[in-house]
């Protein structure tokens, strides 16, 4: 018997542990390479920002890519606005995706628990945490109930689901938002709702931002920032493009990333994705790789290469370098 199978013996299955982490994907190429692969199954994650940054449009992306890969996902709508028209038109399954409103911040986390040890799901998306009222406030009279019984719930509960989430192959995908109010003796830093329960025990965070431009544009760049990655390089950005309608452009991604790699190049006006003339403007482009669904899957091809021989996604801002420099 080896040294090995000695430990198991002894300690049992647990105490080996296998050194690759099985990831999902976001739907985002620029956010994937940022978390070093995707996100990490069987772990907690937590997406937080301000509101209308897109936290509840990244989790349907993620849901989308559970089910595309012959997965199941669930989808807790705790603040009961799920929107199953929006939903669709980000290729959102009806028929495999789980939708639950719970009652009470009790309720949400017990069907978490109970989803995790079910095994039958790759995503459990709970929306939001902010939202979670424990059932005693519910029973209270108005004025009556503890300040802190929110992050006490919360801290209690996420100890539960992240021992319920290891033993899953699910990623548990927590929506939260930040308080307004900074924290003191910080500059800059805002507290996210509950307290900083889920920033102890997720592996990995999320921050979404909007960056500057017009609150009207059609087209608003979104700034995600890996706040904290236990499987990977932390503190990397991601640029994603959030359109009103449809959701977060992947096209408009493949672009910044194909012209930082290379795999994009604008000569005499015209743009190319790999060596294909797809149109005279920006705007052109995106829609000739929306249009072509095979040139665009060979262009994120040829910039995954691009970035698994660097080994680091590209800098956006030899992307936006590159653009300034054609136009």
């Amino acid at each position: 018997m080896d040294r090995s199978q000695q430990i198991v013996s002894a300690m049992g299955r647990c105490a080996l542990a296998a050194f690759a982490t099985p990831q999902l994907s976001t739907g985002s190429p620029s956010l994937d390479w940022a978390l070093g692969g995707g996100l990490a199954r069987s772990h907690l994650v937590e997406i937080f920002g301000d509101a209308g940054c897109g936290k509840t449009t990244l989790a349907l992306q993620i849901a989308v890519e559970a089910q595309r890969r012959g997965g199941h996902a669930a989808f807790l709508d705790v603040e009961r606005c799920f929107d199953a028209a929006y939903a669709r038109v980000l290729g959102v399954n009806a028929d495999r995706l789980l939708l639950a409103q719970p009652e009470s911040g009790d309720q949400a986390l017990a069907m978490t628990e109970t989803l995790l040890r079910s095994q039958a799901v790759d995503a459990v998306i709970l929306d939001s945490a902010a939202a979670l009222t424990p059932q005693t406030e519910l029973d209270a009279s108005p004025g009556a109930g503890h300040p802190a019984l929110h992050a006490r719930l919360l801290s209690r509960g996420v100890r539960r689901l992240v021992t319920a989430a290891r033993r899953s192959v699910a990623v548990l995908v927590i929506l939260n938002q930040v308080r307004t109010a900074p924290v003191a003796g910080s500059e800059g830093r805002f507290l996210p709702a509950g307290g900083m329960a889920l920033a102890l025990y997720a592996p990995q965070r999320i921050a979404l931002a909007f960056e500057s431009g017009p609150p009207e544009a059609e087209l608003r760049r979104v700034c995600a920032r890996v706040v904290k990655n236990r499987f990977g390089a932390p503190f990397r950005k991601a640029a994603l493009a959030l359109t009103p309608s449809q959701g977060f452009c992947r096209e408009e991604e493949l672009l910044d990333l194909g012209v930082a790699c290379g795999a994009v190049s604008v000569y005499g006006g015209v743009w190319s994705a790999c060596g294909v003339p797809v149109g005279t403007s920006r705007e052109q482009a995106r829609a000739a790789l929306q249009a072509r669904g095979a040139l665009r899957e060979r262009l994120a091809a040829e910039i995954r290469q691009a970035i698994r021989v660097r080994r680091k996604p590209p800098a956006r801002e030899a992307a936006g370098s590159s653009l300034s420099a054609s136009a």
